[in-house]
């Protein structure tokens, strides 16, 4: 019997070679790269500046849409730079593509920056050149819609870049383009700048774009780039408060001349600790460069000024912690790096200004990333700028304290030991609920304001007056003086929040504990400058804690009912301290 024929199993096709990638879902996908708005227009700005632009302009253009609610419709970038050749420009959108391919001596390098960048934000992008002011604007784009559709259908080759062409700049998207040689980018189809997304509304995303950029290109601005945004010229934004005519200067010199003072030009910082320290990296056989600030004293002022109208107008909250990282003159990132601060980050920390300033032959070392937005340093070279700034902060935290007790003492010295936090308190008042203490006569207060003048030693009439004067502009306000009995403060309501407060110098626990506090942080007795700083600030508390208890029982109709209460708790305390607490 013949052996059956077996037939040959059938072969599956061969699969042919994919693609390296799917253009339009990885473009999808790089849409979220992490840009913040002002990191995504300095990819753009970088360019402009290689190409050596000294006039940059960015806008964002405003629309209102359903509900009235507000987002950007699209952002326009245009600069007087040399322009690029139809060969650069033909090329400029494609993903990787740069004529600084990895050069360690320009800005850019990884070609990927800008595109990444409009794509964070928008759907679209356009772009104008031209090297002649006689010539053409040549004209590429590119529209991930148009893609998306275009990979729906199958067809490939219209998921590309066209060749340029020649083709005016819109007037209704740049109504002065660059009269001679330049670049203008715009991001259309933008649709993740509404309001409420990132900011609270269009003009607090301007404000926030105008603020970081300042800062990031402080460098360039400082050197006579010319860098507006939303026709507003910006002046250098510096951390480190070196750069003389800058953001912090104008502002300075307008504080001065409103409080009638003369302004001094450069508000330079109060102490320059450390400049440009040399940080040798031996592997790379290459150097960064430290420096450390101290703000003026003019941003110092006093203690407890670090979030008022100046402070906020100069950043100062947003500083506390950060580090600048600064490479080819370009701010790359402005971050709070762990474990840098001895002892972790205090509240005065926000009037130091730290710069560390590398070139790109250190990106592998600073942890660069291809669209230069963060900093990690690696571990090693943390370390080291960690044990640097060690004994740099520490001198900058002295000095920051040595001006706030100056200025304590100078207060102090001419209205008492509490002057200095009562006007802090004061300031404070405004935005605590409305206390409901019967009013006195203007009379009465009067006399109450004239008997603590001369409580506290005022005696000549011209001296008592300008005692008054002072005092009575504001709502507390607090003196020690020669008590009688266990009282420990006696409190006096004349209308509102407005309350007067003696303390009793002769109670125990202001003679065991307050006073003997006081003098640590005066440097009566020796003490490090921490205790020293820990003493003032545990004074200052005290008489926050009676400004506090003063001001609530305020908030009762008939404040006079705690009268009786004051006097049993100044006894209680002066029995529980003479009792409990040793005096060891």
């Amino acid at each position: 019997m013949a052996k059956p024929v077996l037939k040959p199993k059938p072969q599956p096709a061969p699969l042919k070679p994919e693609p390296v990638i799917q253009t339009v879902q990885a473009l999808l996908a790089l849409r979220d790269s992490g840009f913040t708005l002002a990191a995504a227009l300095a990819e753009v700005i970088d360019n402009s500046i290689e190409a050596k632009a000294t006039n940059i302009q960015v806008t964002l253009h405003e629309a209102v849409g359903r509900g009235g609610k507000s987002y950007v419709d699209y952002i326009t970038i245009v600069d007087d730079g040399i322009g690029m050749s139809r060969e650069v420009l033909a090329k400029y959108l494609v993903i990787g593509f740069s004529t600084r391919w990895m050069q360690k001596t320009t800005i850019g390098k990884y070609g990927v920056g800008a595109k990444l960048a409009a794509l964070n934000f928008g759907r679209c992008i356009d772009v104008w050149s031209r090297e002649s002011a006689k010539g053409s604007w040549q004209h590429v784009s590119m529209d991930l819609g148009d893609m998306e559709d275009a990979e729906r259908r199958g067809d490939p080759d219209a998921v590309t870049i066209a060749p340029p062409v020649a083709k005016p700049v819109p007037a209704s998207w740049v109504a002065k383009p660059p009269s001679g040689t330049g670049t203008v980018v715009i991001w259309s189809d933008v649709d993740r700048l509404e309001a409420g997304r990132v900011h609270d509304s269009f003009d607090a995303l301007v404000r926030d774009a105008r603020k970081e950029l300042a800062r990031i290109f402080r460098e360039f601005i400082n050197g006579g780039l010319t860098l507006t945004v939303n026709g507003f010229d910006l002046l250098a934004a510096d951390p480190l408060f070196l750069m003389s005519e800058s953001f912090a200067d104008e502002l300075l010199a307008k504080e001065a001349k409103a409080a009638k003072q003369k302004p001094r030009g450069h508000y330079a910082p109060r102490l320059v600790v450390a400049e440009e320290e040399e940080i040798y990296i031996k592997e790379a056989d290459a150097s960064a460069w430290l420096t450390v600030t101290v703000a003026p004293p003019e941003v110092l002022r006093e203690r407890g000024r670090g979030g008022d109208a100046l402070a906020r107008s100069l950043n100062i909250n947003e500083s506390q912690g950060m580090i600048s990282f600064v490479r080819l003159k370009r701010e790359i990132s402005y971050t709070i790096v762990p474990r840098m601060f001895p002892g972790g980050i205090k509240e005065s920390d926000r009037f130091i200004g730290i710069e560390v300033a590398f070139d790109p032959e250190l990106d592998e070392y600073f942890g660069v990333r291809n669209v230069k937005h963060g900093v990690v340093p690696q571990y090693e070279l943390r370390n080291r700028i960690r044990q640097m700034l060690k004994p740099y902060v520490g001198t900058a935290r002295k000095a920051i304290q040595d001006q706030w007790r100056e200025q304590d003492n100078k207060d102090n010295s001419t209205g008492g030991e509490h002057e200095s936090v009562v006007n802090r308190a004061g300031a404070v008042d405004k935005g605590l609920p409305k206390a409901r203490a019967q009013p006195l006569s203007e009379a009465a207060i009067l006399q109450i304001y004239r008997e603590l003048a001369k409580d506290v030693g005022h005696s000549d009439p011209k001296a008592v007056d300008e005692y008054v004067e002072r005092v009575s502009a504001r709502p507390f306000t607090v003196e020690t003086v020669e008590g009688s009995g266990k009282d420990f403060i006696d409190i006096m309501y004349l209308g509102g929040s407005k309350v007067v407060v003696r303390v009793n110098k002769r109670h125990k626990f202001y003679r065991e504990i307050w006073a003997r506090l006081l003098a640590v942080s005066e440097g009566e007795v020796e003490a490090s400058d921490e205790m020293k700083a820990l003493a003032r600030r545990a004074t200052d508390a005290f008489t926050l804690m009676v400004i506090a208890y003063a001001r609530a029982t305020a908030m009762d109709d008939d404040p006079e009912q705690f009268e009786e209460l004051n006097t049993w708790w100044g006894k209680f305390l002066d029995t529980l301290m003479s009792k409990v607490v040793s005096d060891a």
